[in-house]
């Protein structure tokens, strides 16, 4: 496993950050596969990995907006931004891959997600991925999820109720199986039609 992690780094991942994540996670499989009994990872290499995974992912909800993909002049989707944070709180890039889920919002104390709507899938497992979705000048993954609200069959799904609330799930799949979530409840415009001069 250590020689496929070592071959898709040196194939595919450009990116030093990214690059130096799996060197260390590959190094830290081989330590665990050999060594029994004792801990999995030392603590030299838990500290390094702290700085270089994430240990919280967060939706940037200033930044997150509602957009216009087809240029029709209707709002069909949302533009997501998401930071992957380390153990400091520094914005870092994230390998692995990022889904994005939408729900409709349900009025209840608990669980506010109703029917899912949508699940989009970013992978983060190249170069060539990372500078596709990641905006250095904001230090945010920039994730466009595109609302298909017509069915297989030319009938409406469902469709956005203007001044409606949505439930919008980010969830990073780490490349050692961790999970990270963040949710937000997000408000559809009054008005579904892009303004002059809008996103």
């Amino acid at each position: 496993m250590t020689q496929l992690i070592l071959k898709h780094v040196h194939m595919s991942i450009a990116t030093p950050f990214v690059a130096m994540s799996f060197l260390l996670i590959s190094s830290t499989l081989s330590l665990s596969a050999c060594r029994s009994p004792g801990p999995a990872i030392p603590d030299a290499q838990a500290e390094m990995l702290k700085t270089l995974m994430p240990e919280t992912i967060q939706i940037v909800k200033p930044f997150t907006t509602w957009s216009d993909f087809d240029d029709d002049g209707v709002l069909d989707g949302v533009t997501v931004y998401v930071t992957p944070l380390n153990a400091s709180g520094d914005a870092i890039h994230a390998a692995g891959s990022i889904f994005v889920e939408m729900y409709t919002f349900r009025n209840a104390s608990g669980e506010h997600r109703g029917r899912r709507i949508g699940l989009w899938n970013f992978p983060l497992k190249t170069d060539k991925d990372q500078k596709q979705l990641w905006r250095r000048a904001t230090q945010m993954y920039e994730l466009p999820i595109s609302i298909d609200r017509t069915g297989a069959d030319g009938a409406a799904n469902w469709e956005l109720t203007p001044g409606g609330k949505y439930v919008l799930v980010v969830t990073h799949n780490s490349p050692l199986g961790e999970r990270l979530s963040d949710e937000y409840v997000i408000d559809a415009p009054l008005v579904m039609k892009k303004l002059p001069g809008g996103v």
